[in-house]
């Protein structure tokens, strides 16, 4: 979750299609490195997932030039908080059955 709450405009290169993931949003609402060095890398994407990326960007008008945007934030545009994403998202999915 810290992750991708911490996913910077900038770390998405659509047209290589990856991610680089070097950083993470502390629950402190601070961007820091992942927990170790093994957690750097870039991830390439499938077709479907930058299309959405894609979309995601033109809704919030972000472009390249707004590299230090977060990709995903709430609905009033705040960074995600874990613990509302967790009680909101995470514990109702846990919840239902397979």
């Amino acid at each position: 979750m810290a992750e991708v709450a911490g996913l910077t405009v900038d770390r998405l290169d659509m047209l290589a299609g990856k991610v680089t993931v070097d950083r993470q949003l502390s629950r402190s609402g601070k961007l820091e490195p992942p927990k170790s060095a093994a957690g750097v890398r870039s991830i390439a994407c499938p077709a479907w997932l930058l299309d959405d990326l894609a979309g995601l960007l033109s809704r919030r008008k972000l472009t390249a030039a707004n590299g230090d945007a977060l990709v995903f934030v709430s609905k009033t545009g705040a960074p995600l908080s874990y613990t509302n994403w967790r009680q909101r998202v995470w514990v109702p999915h846990a919840k239902r059955p397979s």
